[in-house]
């Protein structure tokens, strides 16, 4: 797997995108009335690591399973 943050600059904005094995998982908009560009990056970390830990944008907290008798 392999996560990465990317700093774009689209016709609708700035960008800091959180991708996992080439699927963009995150956006996250920056400047001009949005969060900074350091609190897009800070967001964007958060969302890295998340992913890395947990291989991808989901993790089971609680899992409940019954077995037909």
């Amino acid at each position: 797997m392999k996560v990465q943050i990317i700093e774009t600059k689209e016709s609708d904005g700035d960008w800091i995108k959180v991708k996992v094995d080439e699927s963009t998982v995150s956006c996250l908009g920056f400047g001009e009335g949005k969060r900074t560009r350091d609190q897009a990056l800070a967001r964007a970390n958060e969302i890295a690591v998340f992913c890395f830990e947990n291989g991808g944008t989901q993790k089971i907290l609680e899992e409940l399973e019954t077995t037909e008798v």
